[in-house]
């Protein structure tokens, strides 16, 4: 997946800081993924996770906009009762679901998680502590309706069992609020 937003200046090869307001957008063909099969390459919140593909269509999902304009990815949910910033996080060295804080936590993410650390390369990629890491998996049933939860793959273990993975998807962020 591309990460394309709008970025501070930064010398080539260094992580430049998120930026604001913009959805989440995948590269295709950088990921190695057939637009066919997912039928968009939006990027969306749905159960407090990141997902890519047709979950989009499904009436608990919405468009991922980032707020952030640090080292982390902010999101305002209207799902939300009453809506709350809520914060990206990943467990650095374990392989699992990109997840969100609960809205109006704090942004306390669970022992073991952190929520800072994300950038963009040189490309514009989203990454986390300086990597692209970022893999799509699916069950069978997401399968089924053209979808890839996001994970970051951190750890040097076998990938989830039972989950049929993708390769390192590159995601960009568009600096427009549309929905892609």
């Amino acid at each position: 997946m591309q990460f394309l937003p709008t970025v501070f200046a930064a010398a080539a090869g260094i992580a430049a800081t998120v930026s604001a307001a913009g959805t989440f957008i995948l590269n295709t063909t950088a990921s190695g993924i057939d637009i066919n099969s997912i039928q968009t390459p939006s990027v969306s919140f749905a159960n407090q996770t990141m997902w890519i593909g047709e979950i989009k269509y499904q009436l608990y999902s919405e468009p991922l906009i980032n707020y952030g304009s640090t080292s982390q990815v902010f999101f305002l949910s209207y799902h939300q009762s009453a809506t709350g910033w809520q914060e990206a996080y990943v467990y650095p060295n374990s392989t699992a679901a990109v997840a969100f804080t609960v809205a109006h936590s704090g942004y306390v993410a669970p022992p073991g998680a952190t929520t800072v650390g994300f950038g963009v390369d040189a490309d514009g990629y989203l990454i986390f502590n300086g990597e692209n890491k970022f893999i799509g998996c699916n069950d069978g049933l997401a399968s089924e309706a053209g979808s890839y939860q996001v994970y970051w793959y951190g750890g040097e273990a076998a990938l989830p069992s039972g989950l049929n993975c993708t390769g390192t998807l590159y995601m960009y962020q568009d600096d427009q609020e549309s929905e892609a």
